[in-house]
């Protein structure tokens, strides 16, 4: 993959974005959406690299379809490796998550 570089030879930031959705099966009011390494798999697959660093990942989840279920998606949190979309309430059975991950590199 080829990167921008200035004139001095300093490399210039880029913005990568990947979005989708997946049907999760949920029980409770979280669910584990990807991992770390899932994540940069799709940055790999698309954009061939591998990001270095999760502090630089946005991360937004959204109910996909809320005509299934009408639980709110109200962020995320990391666990160790794994990171959850948080719900409002509980969920019992499948949820389609919206996500988009946006990585700085």
């Amino acid at each position: 993959m080829g990167k921008l570089v200035k004139a001095n030879g300093e490399r210039v930031p880029m913005v990568y974005q990947i979005a989708g959705d997946i049907v999760k099966s949920a029980s409770g009011n979280y669910v584990n959406v990807h991992t770390w390494s899932e994540i940069q798999n799709l940055f790999n697959t698309e954009y061939g690299f591998t990001p270095p660093e999760r502090q630089k990942l946005g991360i937004s989840f959204g109910n996909g379809d809320g005509n299934a279920t009408g639980a709110h998606v109200d962020g995320f949190t990391w666990q160790n490796n794994n990171c959850y979309a948080v719900f409002d309430s509980s969920v019992n059975g499948s949820i389609r998550i919206s996500y988009c991950y946006t990585y700085s590199y």
